[in-house]
């Protein structure tokens, strides 16, 4: 912030040029720390001096979409950006997701992922985030809708682009998005299957790929939640005498009251590690 007040005092249209190059790369590293606040300063500082910088206008997008909750702003800045630079496949991604979020239709960002993808079929966020659209539609559903042939085609769809998606992330070496899409993954076994041990599993390697990310440990939280309840009504079938319909995950953390009390004691041990990396972070907000 300093190199940009002294940058745009001297009127220097290198010096400016040089600040901003700067600025836009710490920019990046504070976002890759998830110091988003400090991000944030950098990137409406460069444009301050440069308001058509595409990069920070996409950049401070999703931040503010991200850590501020604001999707209409960041709809704004990312139609910005796309009128200055209409072939940023990043920017689109970051536009379809944004409007989805916005308004929960599929349409538009249904067209921005497939225009993406016809570009590049191996775009790890146009994958992920086309999947994410197949999931909504398919949680979206009813009970019978989600049994019929269709509601089971889109959950494998919906996992074969995760699939895709992840073997992209792995060639590229991109830890983060591996991190991101196993994060899917599990919510898939877990929100359309009900395969709450292997969504387990696939939480435990997101985490291992991207530790600092605090979507993952809430949503980690929120399975053993599950896993608790599941334990709990079944527990109490069993007091009552009757046969549950099936075995309860997480049979090996112990019978009863001790095996609630561990997946209680596991939930909160998540929910606390995501406390911290978003107090660390300064959000996400919603958190």
């Amino acid at each position: 912030l300093h190199l940009m007040d002294v940058a745009k005092a001297s009127s220097n249209a290198d010096m400016i040029h040089y600040a901003v190059e700067e600025a836009i790369t710490s920019a990046a590293l504070l976002c890759r720390a998830r110091m988003y606040r400090e991000a944030e300063k950098l990137y409406r500082a460069v444009l301050e001096v440069e308001p058509e910088q595409t990069t920070a206008l996409c950049n401070l997008g999703c931040i503010v979409e991200r850590v501020g909750n604001d999707s209409m702003t960041a709809v704004k800045l990312f139609e910005q950006a796309l009128q200055i630079e209409p072939n940023d496949m990043t920017c689109m991604i970051n536009l379809a997701r944004a409007l989805f979020k916005m308004s929960s239709s599929v349409k538009q960002p249904r067209l921005l992922l497939r225009k993406v993808l016809a570009r590049d079929p191996n775009n790890t966020g146009a994958l992920v985030n086309l999947a994410l659209l197949v999931l909504s539609e398919f949680m979206a559903a009813t009970e019978e809708g989600r049994k019929s042939k269709e509601g089971q085609d889109a959950a494998e769809l919906a996992e074969t682009l995760f699939r895709q998606a992840l073997k992209a992330a792995e060639f590229d070496n991109d830890r983060h998005a591996k991190g991101l899409v196993l994060g899917n993954l599990a919510a898939l076994r877990r929100l359309a299957h009900h395969e709450l041990e292997e969504a387990e599993r696939l939480y435990y390697e997101a985490i291992v790929a991207d530790p600092a990310h605090a979507v993952l440990r809430k949503n980690l939280g929120h399975l053993y939640y599950d896993m608790l309840q599941a334990r709990a009504e079944h527990d109490d079938f069993e007091k009552r005498g009757r046969k549950p319909d099936e075995e309860p995950p997480a049979r090996k953390r112990g019978a009863g009251a001790r095996g609630q009390r561990q997946l209680g004691r596991a939930a909160e041990a998540q929910y606390r590690a995501g406390l911290s990396l978003c107090a660390a972070s300064g959000g996400p907000r919603e958190l």
